[in-house]
């Protein structure tokens, strides 16, 4: 995705202070003389994301961008001495994270007064989540209580019906039925085993959260009822 169909970009003051979570290779701003202040940062190093994706040929390593901060414990802890933000921005990433009410009180520790999270989602609908169950705010609840760091029931549902088969760019008008054929043989057994391994505390990269447009929303209404949702929603798009 190009700079020109993120809507909140164009209305962005790129001389205030902007931190970029997760850039990898294609940051939605880029460091120049007219944005002083953007900085990136990743749960791993520069050399860390080079190694994660070295060899996938959708990501060129030479454009990875350098990161600035490295999340380490949380982004209260690793932002502890340095100035707040005026803008957090991520473009799917929140999708990647276990614990995604714990995110959101983290994260607005290190924006400033009226500062701005801005956020890039996934459509399920149209992407390798499609045949997956949406996330429920009953389920984000119950892994924030329990102080869940991998969230193994996800993993599971991830490994049973996340569906590599096609191009997510030519899924419009897919059939969203969630009751589909298994991806073969020994999935559900394969399945249990990273069930077990998360469970054990290993670590997966996948999509924990499955979001439509509709969902998202219904999940920061409850969110913000319960009082664990800390921004106000000022904008809202869907791409056409």
């Amino acid at each position: 995705m190009s700079e020109k169909n993120i809507p909140y970009l164009d209305t962005m003051d790129r001389t205030k202070r902007i931190l970029e979570i997760g850039p990898l290779s294609n940051p939605m701003v880029a460091k120049t003389k007219d944005t002083p202040h953007v900085y990136y940062a990743d749960i791993r190093s520069t050399e860390g994301v080079k190694g994660l994706y070295q060899g996938d040929a959708t990501v060129t390593e030479r454009q990875i961008a350098d990161i600035d901060f490295i999340i380490e414990t949380s982004y209260a802890e690793t932002f502890r001495d340095v100035e707040p933000f005026d803008y957090v921005l991520m473009r799917h990433v929140i999708e990647h994270v276990p614990e995604l009410i714990r995110f959101f009180l983290d994260v607005a520790t290190v924006l400033k007064e009226g500062g701005k999270l801005c956020l890039t989602v996934p459509d399920a609908r149209y992407s390798f989540d499609h045949y997956r169950m949406p996330t429920s705010f009953a389920e984000l609840y119950d892994i924030y209580r329990r102080g869940e760091k991998t969230s193994p029931a996800r993993v599971l549902d991830y490994a049973l019906s996340v569906d590599m088969s096609s191009n997510p760019e030519k899924r419009e008008g897919i059939a969203t039925d969630r009751y589909h054929v298994p991806n073969g043989h020994g999935t559900a057994r394969e399945a249990i085993r990273l069930y077990d391994a998360a469970a054990g505390g290993e670590t997966f990269d996948a999509h924990y959260s499955v979001f439509s447009p509709a969902t998202f929303l219904l999940n920061l209404y409850y969110l913000t009822e319960a009082g664990l949702f800390p921004y106000e929603l000022s904008d809202f798009q869907v791409p056409d």
